[in-house]
C-alpha cells in the first residue's frame, strides 16, 4: 500500500517563502534582473488579456479634418521651411536698416535696402543696377549710401524703371551734386559744385583762389529738402594747386571717403512718406 504525503503546513509554506525572499534579496541585481525579464516574458500573454494598449490610452480622438496625406504633408513641410527662410532674410535685413538708420539724423528719412545686380565700373561711366524701383518709391535724384556699416554716401539715383533703378557714382564723369567745403583755415563752409573724374575720384572747379582751401578740408553733400535732411560727409579733399586754365581758379581734387566699387547692397535715403506708407 502507498505511502499517503502528508500536505505541507501553513507554517513550512511561510518559512519556504520567507527563505526565498532573502535568498533573492541577496542575488546579485544582474541575476535578479534576468529573472525579472524571464517572469515578465512568460506571465505577460495572461496579464495583458483585456487590457488596453498604450496607443489605446494615449490615443486622441481622431478626427478626418486632422489627418492629411503624405503629399499634402510633404507641401506643408516645404512651405513652412520657405517661410522660415523668408523670416531669417527679412529679420537680417531689419537689422541691417537699423544700423543705417542709428547713423543717420534723428529727423532724417526712411532708406530702402537694394541689391546690386550689374555693374559698369570702367573708364568714365560708373554706375551699378539696383533691384528696386518705382515700386519701392524709389526715384530719381535720391542719394545712396554703401551699406556696410560706415553708412557713406556713394552715388545718387540716375534713371529708374519699375523694378529696377541705376546709380550713378560720384566718381562718374557725367555725375554733378552740390556740396559744402569746409575750410579749416577760414573755419566756414563754401558752396561749390563737385564733377566726377571718370577714376577713383572728382573733382571742384570754379573756386577763386581767394578762398583758402587745404588738404584734408572736408567735403559735404549739401541738404535738399525731400532727399537729404542735414549734410553728410562724401569726401576729402586731397589735393589743391592753381588751375593751369584759369590762374584766379584752383584745381581742387576729392577723394570720395567710400568708392561704390564692388559693393553687393546699398541703401537708398527716400521721403518719409515711405515709412508712413509701411507703418500702416
Amino acid at each position: 500500500m502507498a505511502r499517503k504525503k502528508k500536505p505541507l503546513s501553513k507554517n513550512t509554506i511561510f518559512t519556504t517563502l520567507i527563505i526565498a525572499a532573502v535568498v533573492l534579496l541577496l542575488l546579485p541585481q544582474n541575476i535578479t534582473k534576468n529573472l525579472n525579464f524571464l517572469f515578465e516574458s512568460i506571465f505577460n500573454p495572461f496579464l495583458s488579456i483585456g487590457r488596453p494598449g498604450p496607443e489605446e490610452v494615449f490615443r486622441m480622438p481622431s478626427s478626418e479634418e486632422d489627418i492629411v496625406s503624405r503629399n499634402e504633408h510633404d507641401k506643408l513641410w516645404i512651405a513652412y521651411n520657405n517661410l522660415r527662410s523668408d523670416f531669417r532674410k527679412l529679420h537680417d535685413k531689419y537689422e541691417k536698416l537699423a544700423k543705417i538708420r542709428s547713423g543717420l539724423p534723428k529727423s532724417g528719412e526712411a532708406i530702402v535696402l537694394a541689391e546690386v545686380i550689374n555693374s559698369s565700373i570702367s573708364g568714365k561711366r560708373q554706375e551699378l543696377v539696383i533691384n528696386k524701383g518705382q515700386i519701392d518709391e524709389i526715384s530719381e535724384g535720391q542719394y545712396v549710401l554703401f551699406n556696410d556699416g560706415q553708412r557713406n554716401i556713394i552715388g545718387t539715383v540716375s534713371e529708374i524703371s519699375k523694378a529696377k533703378a541705376r546709380v550713378r557714382l560720384i566718381t562718374d564723369a557725367k555725375h554733378n551734386i552740390k556740396v559744402l567745403i569746409w575750410s579749416e583755415k577760414m573755419q566756414k563752409y563754401l558752396e561749390a559744385q563737385m564733377i566726377g573724374d571718370g577714376k577713383d575720384g572728382a573733382k571742384i572747379p570754379l573756386v577763386r583762389r581767394e578762398y583758402q582751401i587745404s588738404e584734408g578740408d572736408t567735403v559735404y553733400a549739401t541738404a535738399q529738402k525731400g532727399f537729404l535732411a542735414t549734410p553728410r560727409v562724401i569726401g576729402e579733399v586731397s589735393e589743391v594747386k592753381r588751375d593751369m586754365n584759369s590762374p584766379l581758379l584752383w584745381d581742387i581734387t576729392v577723394v570720395p571717403v567710400q568708392s561704390g566699387a564692388g559693393a553687393q547692397e546699398v541703401a537708398i535715403i527716400v521721403e518719409k512718406k515711405f515709412e508712413r506708407i509701411y507703418k500702416k
